[in-house]
């Protein structure tokens, strides 16, 4: 028998999903589910709700400058009737502002939040002036139960989940394809960047390549909880290839000036997620291959570097622990908190990009997430990494991490606005390269304005030692180094399933003076790409659940997944006949 700690881990994990999938076939046989197409309705109506609605009416239907809704005795139907055509002069008709799907789903959620609190007063007009929702957010109260069904574990809403077990804000857009099979929730994202990089100076190489992956995710109810299944995969071991994508002042991983290649498997993992209340919830997740609680979402998953084609130069101070062969995380979370400790394995992955990895558990971290309101989320965290370089540099030693993000997102009228602030500091144990203390600091950002068009932008500053290797006696030496992208990108098309875009971006960077021997004195690096992915998802229902049109923008986004999830069960017991085709809208 083997008894490697690979293979106990290994064993470990596949008796976890077992289990998990036993109980879940059990869990169907022993009990009916309530029906969900109700709550799930009324979770895709609440964004909708609190950008349009809570302004006037507070974010919980208590009144503002508009009177309560909670409680309110008036129908569904009657209110999506009163929404629809407005009471003039006090409240304007959004016949013309929001799906009728919208509509009815935003009712559904106003009478989802039950009677209204003792001693308050509920009245019965839907008048005054709709604003915008300010920089507010989440609703408590009656109405969690129900908003919370869909995935009935707070804080685990689709919508909010980043990479591993990372929180974007929830405000976010999301590129994917979904569908129903039996009380599976299936997804599908993805992303293809074909570009020529042409890096500039001594040191620099010119050459096409591709940056992508795919990720297949399942999701569905267990218990009174839900299980998720997630795999992860890139073709860069042969987009890439050994020698990387061509980026000046990249390190990592055994390579220098370029970007090392993603490994076939980026995640293969499986997490349960289970209320401890209406606000508290707890979950467990578990991959072979997986993300540990370090650091922010990693950065090809983030909203405001979607478009940026190159990878961060503090990739290895933030994020670098995305693909571990060995992870477990186990969390509590609320509406706005997160706290979550990870036992993980800190060897970076090798240089067989199309194997696995041998599995470990020898590194540790812990990571406290907050999000205030919708469009924002604060991450600090810490671990200590054992041996990242261990592969490639067996002489440099452990490393503790300290990271702290910022991430913003906000939805706009056809477009969207994301940004990302990201601190990472590295403490190296030892001597020689990955030693002392070294920090780096990003902020990128992504402004999406008429639909198609995109201008994004990024800016490092990064204490670089492993950009020369022995015997040169600058081996070891730490330099800084500023990195400052710009780039435009515009949607050329689309079909069904796919958008496409074509995009440029450069970098220049400044350094000290002792590095333009090697780089010369004024780097440029130079991406032009074509970029492919699935169409942007937005929140069109019931009744017109499809992919986002790129010329039919609605400033309101439910979640995707809640918003389909909605659709296919109330096509499913009759209430809605299936969806029509929404394409040919014409442009706002």
């Amino acid at each position: 028998m083997n008894n490697s700690p690979e293979s106990r881990i290994g064993a470990a994990v596949g008796a976890s999903l077992a289990a998990l999938l036993v109980i879940s076939a059990q869990a169907d046989s022993g009990h009916e589910h309530e029906p969900a197409g109700a709550p799930a309705q009324a979770s895709a109506g609440r964004p909708i709700f609190l950008q349009h609605c809570a302004g006037c009416h507070g974010q919980n239907a208590e009144g503002k400058v508009g009177p309560a809704l909670k409680g309110t005795s008036h129908t569904a139907p009657e209110i999506q009737g009163i929404v629809t055509r407005g009471i003039p002069p006090k409240m304007p008709s959004f016949s013309g502002k929001l799906e009728p799907g919208q509509i009815a789903a935003v009712a559904v959620y106003v009478k989802s939040l039950g009677p209204a609190a003792p001693g308050g007063h509920v009245h019965e007009g839907m008048g005054h002036d709709h604003g915008s929702v300010p920089e507010g957010g989440h609703a408590h109260g009656a109405g969690m139960a129900g908003m919370m069904r869909m995935n009935r574990t707070v804080g685990q809403e689709m919508s909010r989940l980043g990479s591993g077990t990372a929180w974007e804000p929830e405000s976010s857009p999301m590129w994917a394809k979904t569908a129903m099979w039996g009380k599976w929730m299936l997804m599908q994202h993805g992303n293809a960047v074909i570009m020529y990089d042409a890096q500039g100076g001594p040191r620099g190489v010119s050459r096409p390549v591709s940056s992508n992956w795919y990720m297949a995710m399942g999701t569905r109810p267990l218990g009174k909880g839900d299980l998720m299944l997630r795999a992860m995969l890139s073709l860069e071991p042969a987009t890439f290839g050994n020698n990387g994508q061509p980026q000046l002042f990249q390190t990592g991983e055994g390579v220098i000036d370029r970007q090392h290649p993603h490994d076939l498997f980026m995640e293969l993992a499986t997490q349960y997620s289970h209320p401890l209340g209406a606000n508290l919830g707890a979950y467990l997740y578990l991959a072979p291959i997986g993300e540990p609680a370090l650091g922010p979402v990693a950065f090809m998953h983030r909203v405001s570097s979607y478009e940026i084609p190159t990878a961060p130069l503090i990739h290895h101070w933030s994020d670098s622990t995305h693909i571990s062969y060995g992870v477990a995380t186990a969390g509590l979370q609320s509406n706005r908190w997160k706290g979550e400790v990870s036992w993980f394995n800190g060897h970076e992955p090798d240089g067989r990009r199309w194997a696995i990895d041998p599995l470990a558990l020898n590194s540790v971290s812990g990571r406290l997430s907050y999000a205030p309101n919708p469009n924002w989320v604060l991450q600090f965290s810490r671990g200590h990494i054992d041996k990242p370089e261990l592969y490639y540099d067996a002489s440099q030693g452990s490393v503790d991490r300290t990271t702290f993000s910022a991430q913003y997102n906000r939805p706009l009228p056809r477009g969207n606005w994301a940004s990302t602030f990201v601190w990472g500091r590295n403490d190296g144990e030892g001597r020689g390269a990955g030693s002392g203390t070294s920090d780096g600091f990003l902020l990128e950002s992504s402004y999406n304005w008429a639909d198609r068009n995109y201008v994004f932008g990024r800016v490092e500053r990064v204490s670089k030692d492993e950009l020369f290797e022995d015997p040169d006696p600058r081996a070891a030496r730490k330099f800084m180094v500023n990195a400052f992208s710009l780039g435009y990108s515009r949607d050329i098309g689309s079909s069904k399933s796919f958008e496409t875009a074509l995009g440029a971006m450069a970098t220049v960077y400044a350094k000290s003076s002792s590095l333009d021997r090697a780089y010369g004195d004024f780097p440029v690096g130079v991406q032009l790409f074509l970029r492919i992915r699935p169409r942007r998802m937005q929140g069109m229902l019931p009744g017109h659940m499809e992919e986002h049109e790129p010329h039919h923008h609605v400033t309101a986004s439910p979640s995707p997944l809640t918003t389909l999830i909605a659709r296919e069960l109330a096509v499913a017991d009759g209430r809605l006949p299936a969806p029509s085709d929404v394409s040919g809208h014409p442009d706002h």
